[in-house]
């Protein structure tokens, strides 16, 4: 068993020493909810020229080499950790915008950096302010980032931008100045290239040939798997694999459980990589902007070299910041805590191996549980799921913390450790070695974690099964937030301030502004009947679960039911930026193209405006699928009625082409024209409106 990446021992070694490096991409940062800065809307210069802290310059030539040369305790490095301090109350320059706003920014430089990142020892918001952080081009931005990025150690990390210069920049009402705590620690210099650092899409590092890659046939069966699995990053580096489980509630709570000793000692500047796959099998890389920043500790056992039995599980469970978005299509994976073999005839893994895209390893052989120590001997009590690739599969460092999976595709186990490479070089290997070897691989097994150390800061019970249910297995899920079947999911990240207390629209009347404060709530079991080419009045009133703030709202319809939101017309109402709680009201249109009998949904949204966001930047950030800061989203069942197709012979059952009506909408007068080519007798002709109720009947003779 590998004790470092250069000696023939521990992957436990070898993935605490890639937490020494840094990799990441704009699209990381904490918490962040979209948008433009607000300098990038107005006259920069106007705005006067930006201070700059430099810190010395970093030989990056030398830099790599180091990381080359010395890989115990640094592992795969990217980048520089480089002291800069800097409070927001001492330097950079402020500026009072029109409306009242007072903005912040400074520039941070490295010179000949590939990246730069930031690591805050203090960062804190309040209410309302926006923080962004920018490249001097505008080409690559993070933010915007609220007080929900506030984190109980007050820590921040600001993930990397491709460029040796960063501008920082906070809106914030002039009010709350005081409350902001923003202190640089450090800045870290990218000296090795990253995805998009180098403004193109190349693997940070390459793993051994043998790998399949994810998007391969062989992998692809196990999508589902595959969708769950994402490389951690941290502050001060990469190179550990995990994975998003579901737990009994199925309420969607973004749990990820990787292994403990990929554990930094700053729980609050992780982020996840979702989706950093090839485009193909053998392919380039592709999605490098998938990521979510922010994470909170839950439980987990503590691992020591020196400690002899018992050897813990090695299990770290962490809770990210924000769940993943719809555009993520993340999967949940499922859970089987079995302490035996019984049924588990195969076993399967995704990882990233070296940091390199996502990679496939599978074995038909059943896995055994054993009881390892620290050397990877046997001993009683602790289990660890060992296994022995095929295929001239494996894994690597990098792969630590990566999910086992069983037949039925639930995970039972985290990757702790193993002695499984491929054969020939990869940054990864450094022993010099090149022979292919299987396994043996051990995974700490989620049976034995269930109670771990029996609390619940290092178990994982209370977190996978907060419902208490005891089952011995779950099944995994896609997404499972809380959205009608078949949409996206669309909420407010906090309950606080601004909510939906009641909406109105035909027959639909739905006071929820007793509901309290949530994120979303589906209203579905709420219906209307809208009429093809109609105009309905719909009226949406705000309430406040505690201040009241400028907000927009806006409100969509699925008129042709394909179970999204994108297509022409669907966007049914839309305001400017309001104040206050008053109903606002607009006229809804039905197009005369919608299915007779359709059943779809009406979503609507109400989303506060952001600290130094413009009218116009508000109105465009509220979107029909998406996680924003403050408000709430409502979904409706609406039930459509083509006129033009609801002329029927009621006897038999279908549209009759026989009948016409005319003109169609009308108001009146209105003409109904039969023909029959033979005696038919009397006929009974109903008019029915669009509420279900007869305006007229009367039987007509032949």
């Amino acid at each position: 068993m590998r004790l470092s990446s250069c000696h023939s021992a521990s992957r436990y070694i070898a993935l605490v020493a890639l937490f020494g490096g840094l990799l990441t991409q704009s699209s990381l940062a904490q918490l962040s909810f979209g948008g433009a800065p607000p300098s990038w809307e107005m006259n920069e210069k106007a705005l006067g020229t930006v201070p700059t802290l430099t810190v010395p310059p970093q030989d990056n030539e030398r830099l790599l080499e180091q990381a080359n040369r010395n890989p115990v305790g640094k592992g795969v490095q990217f980048g520089q950790p480089v002291a800069l301090v800097a409070k927001a109350n001492q330097v950079g320059v402020w500026k009072t915008l029109a409306d009242g706003t007072l903005l912040w920014r400074l520039r941070l430089s490295s010179p000949s950096a590939i990246h730069l990142s930031v690591f805050f020892s203090q960062f804190s918001l309040p209410k309302g302010a926006a923080f962004f952080a920018y490249t001097d081009d505008h080409q690559y931005s993070s933010g915007a980032i609220t007080e929900l990025s506030n984190q109980p150690d007050g820590r921040l990390y600001l993930t990397p931008l491709p460029d040796e210069a960063i501008i920082l920049e906070l809106a914030v009402r002039p009010e709350s100045r005081d409350q902001v705590k923003i202190e640089v620690a450090h800045v870290v210099h990218g000296f090795r290239a990253l995805p998009l650092a180098a403004r193109r899409l190349q693997s940070f590092a390459t793993s051994g040939g043998c790998h399949i890659d994810a998007a391969c046939s062989t992998a692809a069966v196990h999508s589902d798997q595959s969708r769950s699995v994402g490389v951690i990053l941290s502050s001060s580096g990469a190179g550990c694999t995990g994975a998003l489980i579901n737990n009994t509630a199925q309420d969607g709570r973004p749990l990820f459980l990787t292994a403990d000793h990929c554990f930094d000692g700053d729980q609050g500047t992780y982020a996840v990589l979702f989706n950093y796959n090839a485009t193909s099998c053998s392919g380039s890389e592709g999605i490098t902007t998938q990521g979510i920043g922010g994470a909170s500790l839950l439980s987990r056992t503590r691992t020591s070299l020196a400690q002899e039995p018992p050897f813990e599980t090695d299990f770290m469970l962490f809770e990210l910041f924000r769940r993943p978005p719809a555009s993520f299509n993340a999967f949940y994976a499922g859970w089987n805590r079995a302490t035996t073999a019984a049924g588990i005839s195969s076993t399967y893994c995704f990882s990233h191996p070296c940091g390199d895209v996502k990679k496939y390893a599978f074995t038909s052989s059943a896995p055994v549980l054993r009881g390892l120590n620290s050397l990877g001997n046997p001993v009683s009590g602790n289990k660890y799921w060992e296994v022995d690739w095929a295929g001239n599969t494996a894994t690597e460092p990098g792969s630590s913390g990566s999910p086992l999976f069983d037949p039925q595709g639930r995970i039972i186990g985290q990757l702790f450790g193993g002695l499984s490479y491929c054969a020939g070089p990869s940054t990864c290997r450094n022993d010099g070695a090149t022979d292919y070897i299987p396994g043996p691989d051990w995974y700490g097994a989620v049976g034995q974690s269930w109670t771990g150390g029996g609390t619940a800061s290092t178990r994982l019970r209370d977190y996978l099964d907060p419902s208490s249910t005891n089952v011995s297995t779950l099944t995994g899920a896609n997404t499972p937030n809380p959205a009608p079947a078949g949409y996206c999911f669309s909420a407010a990240e906090s309950t606080e301030d601004s909510r939906i207390d009641r909406v109105q629209l035909s027959t639909l009347n739905v006071n929820t502004g007793s509901s309290g404060c949530v994120r979303y709530t589906d209203l579905t079991a709420n219906s209307t009947s809208l009429s093809a080419g109609m105009g309905y009045t719909l009226t949406v009133t705000k309430g406040s679960c505690g201040g009241n703030y400028p907000y927009t709202a806006k409100a969509f319809i699925d008129w042709n039911n394909d179970k999204d939101f994108d297509d022409a017309g669907e966007t049914v109402a839309t305001t400017a930026v309001l104040s206050g709680t008053a109903a606002i009201s607009t006229t809804v249109t039905v197009p005369m193209s919608v299915v007779n009998g359709v059943s779809t949904v009406m979503r609507v949204v109400l989303r506060e405006q952001l600290g130094g966001e413009s009218s116009a930047g508000a109105v465009a950030a509220t979107v029909a699928c998406d996680i924003y800061p403050w408000g709430e989203t409502e979904d409706y069942t609406i039930n459509l009625v083509n006129a033009a197709t609801s002329v029927e012979d009621a006897a038999s059952g279908y549209n009759d082409p026989a009948l016409d009506l005319f003109p169609n909408p009308a108001t009146a007068p209105v003409t109904v024209r039969w023909r029959i080519s033979q005696q038919a007798g009397p006929a009974l002709v109903t008019f029915v409106d669009a509420s279900g109720a007869v305006a007229y009947s009367s039987s007509m003779p032949y």
